[in-house]
């Protein structure tokens, strides 16, 4: 009992190690600096952020891992903690790693106060959110050239959602309808989609079928354009749902096809003409 009651008293005499012991648990990397900003405690995580060990980052300045952009940025961070007292969260910097490259992570800032109250330096905590950065600009990028694919499309393209009230088209759909911009198309149309639609019962039976089976190939309808002149378009459209099985939104693909329809009619009027001229040749030859 007395060996025990040893050992308490000499760790609590030293509650800075324990404190420290503790930290080493943690899974983010954690580190104290001094008001000048240099290194006096990083744990094991911070060493494999930075690749260095602990006897290369004690006593150096932590600015001495960031970009010059950085730096600065993490000076401003500092120097406002120590003014106001106030603690600064989730603050994202990039860090250099031994070997050059770059990660970014999250930092958590607040004040060191010695017995006396006053600022004594600093402890952070540091979490790296590389993945999730690079996750996050990919999916950017991935957005950026769909936009550009859909934008520079000659088949129209939409996405409604019936139960957000929300439609959105490229130029092409805009163009395709009458309009000289999407903002002007959607700004008419996002209430009373519908209405473009010449048949009511097309409408109807579009949007039984997206109930029904989620989809539409190759459905040919009649549109109004906005000056009330029809086009015919071949439409497909998709419901997007989530992991749930809940409707986000319908995605559409749009053709006008007046064109084609115009050559078939003039081609149906053609055997019309031929047949009836055919007809009456015979009827003349056999008088």
């Amino acid at each position: 009992v007395i060996t025990i009651a040893r050992d308490i008293k000499e760790q609590w005499s030293h509650p800075e190690d324990t404190h420290h012991a503790i930290i080493e648990t943690i899974p983010d990397g954690y580190f104290e600096i001094d008001l000048s900003g240099k290194y006096t405690f990083v744990n094991d995580v911070i060493c494999a952020h930075l690749q260095r060990t602990r006897d290369e980052l004690i006593g150096r300045d932590n600015r001495d891992f960031q970009t010059p952009e950085d730096a600065k940025l993490a000076f401003r961070l500092f120097q406002n903690v120590y003014k106001t007292g106030i603690p600064e969260r989730s603050v994202e910097i990039d860090v250099l790693s031994k070997n050059g490259t770059s990660g970014t992570y999250e930092l958590s800032i607040s004040l060191i106060r010695d017995a006396q109250g006053k600022p004594a330096g600093f402890r952070g905590i540091s979490r790296d959110i590389t993945g999730r950065k690079r996750m996050e600009e990919d999916l950017i990028k991935s957005e950026e050239e769909y936009r550009t694919i859909v934008e520079n499309a000659q088949e129209g393209i939409f996405q409604t959602s019936p139960r957000e009230q929300s439609l959105s088209m490229n130029r092409a759909l805009a163009e395709m309808l009458g309009y000289s911009s999407p903002e002007e198309a959607t700004g008419e149309l996002i209430n009373n989609f519908q209405d473009a639609f010449v048949d009511p019962e097309a409408y109807r039976e579009v949007m039984e079928n997206l109930g029904q089976h989620g989809s539409i190939k190759s459905y040919e309808v009649e549109f109004y354009r906005r000056d009330k002149s029809r086009i015919w378009a071949n439409m497909s459209i998709t419901a997007v749902k989530d992991q749930a099985g809940s409707l986000l939104y319908y995605h559409g693909i749009v053709e006008d096809v007046t064109p084609k329809k115009k050559l078939e009619w003039e081609r149906q009027k053609s055997i019309e003409s031929l047949r009836r001229s055919l007809g009456a040749t015979i009827k003349a030859v056999s008088a």
